[in-house]
């Protein structure tokens, strides 16, 4: 299983109805405020786990629903 680490941040509900280069522009954003902000980004445990599988256009198989039943690959997150 590859899986890589990943920041995750919160966006504004009307995040998706925007031109995707104002979605990367305003993630830039957001990533640099959260990288800035010292109280962040202080061991890597901070980081979420990304199962690369999941990732859209990856694996030509994620594109079925119960794909993310196989707990070997996507397993529950950290509480």
């Amino acid at each position: 299983m590859i899986t890589g680490k990943a920041v995750l941040l919160h966006v504004p509900p009307d995040f998706a109805q925007d031109s995707l280069q104002r979605q990367i522009a305003s993630a830039d954003r957001l990533l640099a405020a959260h990288i800035w902000d010292r109280t962040h980004m202080r061991q890597g445990r901070e980081l979420a786990p990304l199962p690369v599988l999941g990732v859209p256009g990856w694996w030509p198989d994620n594109e079925r629903e119960s794909f993310y039943d196989n707990a070997r690959y996507f397993r529950s997150g950290r509480r």
